[in-house]
């Protein structure tokens, strides 16, 4: 009987290779089968080890220990001086040591992560972003924590993902702490990366609270995701007030025509005709939470047209709206569910994908058992963002 031979399983294959669901040799920077096709290739499950800067003819002492983040690696000292990502003023030598981790993690933003804010503006954040990075403390750390959070979004073990979390929580907090003081002082010379890590900070209140951390199994209720989106949200839309006029100006001009999208189409956006029945099954004519309900349904119609980018809904819908989803209200939830689904289906960003996923598994399973026509939109939800029964 030949003997068998083994199979070698392509555990973090690039995204190509997986979408057309065949075996990849995970070559880098570009596997074989993208070569022959001349595809682009992506790896949005590498492991980290693939992003050490170390040569095979050096010995491993030489470096530091392989590559591997926990919360211990970042210093989460009030004072950036004491920090050991405070970027240096000037560049610095090559005989100076550079933490492996950095190194690792700015690799992963220029090859990924940069992408996050769709791949037309993707040179705009591998480039400018990055020069601006070198140039300011808290910008530096909003990137590492955004990087920290894509490799954890792609992981699926809650054991690699929760130090990653940890760790890019607390760059989180130095980036705010940044921030902070610095919006005392906005000026040309420093408005696009103010601009810039007031959204990556948006980026990481999105999707944080939705993964495990260290300090806790429990991923946060959607309640209060809502909540702090919301406060991150205007944080960004009043920032973007005060400097908008220098900043289209520069380099990120471009950045408005990327996030204001023009309409694509119009007509009905057939779920809320679903939405509407219920909300008349459910809620009596007199009540006044029904303008409430109804006016965050149209806004879900604005997303769906492209009037409106998904993100901006959080801030425009009306706080009774938050108010209702807070007390429980089952409604708010299912409108929120639906909204959670045009967050993933409204473009390709990471960070959107994962967190429309995961609102819609978490709030479909607290919907069970409110009868068959939840059950139906639930699963309809569900399909749209990739969840099978």
């Amino acid at each position: 009987m030949p003997k068998k031979r083994p199979h070698h399983k392509s555990r973090f294959g690039c995204d190509q290779c997986r979408k057309r669901r065949v075996k990849c040799d995970e070559k880098a920077p570009r596997c074989t089968n993208c070569t022959n096709r001349g595809d682009e290739c992506i790896f949005s499950r590498q492991p980290l080890q693939k992003f050490d800067a170390v040569n095979e003819n050096d010995s491993p002492e030489s470096f530091g220990p392989t590559f591997s983040v926990t919360p211990m690696s970042t210093d989460v000292s009030v004072n950036p001086a004491s920090s050991p990502y405070t970027v240096p003023a000037s560049t610095p030598s090559l005989h100076e040591p550079i933490a492996i981790t950095n190194v690792a993690l700015i690799h992963y933003w220029s090859t990924r992560t940069c992408h996050s804010f769709t791949r037309k503006g993707s040179d705009l954040f591998r480039e400018h972003v990055g020069q601006e990075a070198l140039r300011h403390d808290y910008l530096m750390e909003a990137i590492f924590a955004v990087t920290l959070l894509h490799l954890a979004s792609a992981m699926e073990d809650p054991m690699a993902v929760r130090p990653l979390v940890s760790a890019a929580l607390q760059h989180q907090n130095q980036s705010v702490l940044g921030l902070r003081t610095t919006l005392n002082n906005i000026s040309p010379s420093n408005c696009d990366a103010v601009f810039i890590c007031s959204v990556l900070i948006m980026v990481c209140a999105i999707v944080s609270p939705l993964l495990p951390t260290e300090d806790s199994e429990q991923v946060k209720p959607t309640s209060e995701t809502v909540l702090l989106l919301v406060e991150f949200m205007n944080g960004v839309s009043s920032i973007v007030g005060l400097t908008r006029h220098w900043i289209e100006q520069g380099p990120l001009h471009r950045f408005f025509g990327i996030v204001e999208p023009k309409p694509s189409f119009t007509g009905e956006w057939a779920p809320a005709t679903g939405l509407r029945q219920l909300m008349d099954a459910e809620i009596s004519h007199g009540s006044s939470k029904r303008q409430t309900l109804e006016d965050a349904i149209q806004g879900l119609e604005k997303v769906s047209n492209r009037e409106t980018c998904a993100v901006f809904w959080v801030i425009k819908v009306d706080s009774d709206f938050i108010d209702e989803l807070r007390r429980g209200e089952p409604i708010a939830m299912m409108i929120f569910m639906h909204w959670g689904v045009l967050l993933y289906t409204t473009d390709d960003m990471w960070w959107k994908k994962y967190s429309g996923s995961r609102l819609v598994q978490e709030l479909s399973a607290t919907l069970v058992g409110y009868g068959e026509d939840w059950e139906r939109m639930s699963r309809w939800c569900r399909r749209q963002v990739g969840l099978y029964e």
